[in-house]
């Protein structure tokens, strides 16, 4: 079977994105569990609010590669494709990213 290859896609983006997805899904269970155990013990607040701003940190990555994804028009990505085209103005591509579920979740 022959493998396949990958011309001309922007596939490092995604993997980009993906890594911001679980970066963020560890980090704000580490802040969930240091936020938990300072309600005790004062030493591990230091811990609990570095996790929460890495996971802010993250989320902000996320958005900004989906920013990134709609307006360089990488219609390799299923969103992309399903909320944007090329004859849109910048106004409604801005718009984009929480026309669609995933975007309008990532927003609240």
């Amino acid at each position: 079977m022959n493998e396949l290859t990958n011309i001309g896609e922007h596939i490092w983006i995604g993997k980009i994105g993906n890594g911001f997805v679980v970066l963020s899904f560890v980090a704000s269970l580490l802040a969930l569990i240091g936020f938990y155990l300072s309600a005790k013990n004062k030493d591990y607040l230091k811990f609990a609010r570095n996790a929460f701003y890495l996971h802010a940190l993250s989320v902000v990555g996320i958005a900004s590669t989906l920013f990134i994804m709609l307006f360089s028009h990488y219609y390799e990505y299923q969103y992309v494709y399903q909320h944007s085209n090329n004859e849109m103005p910048m106004r409604f591509i801005m718009s984009c990213f929480w026309e669609g579920q995933e975007g309008s979740f990532l927003l609240w």
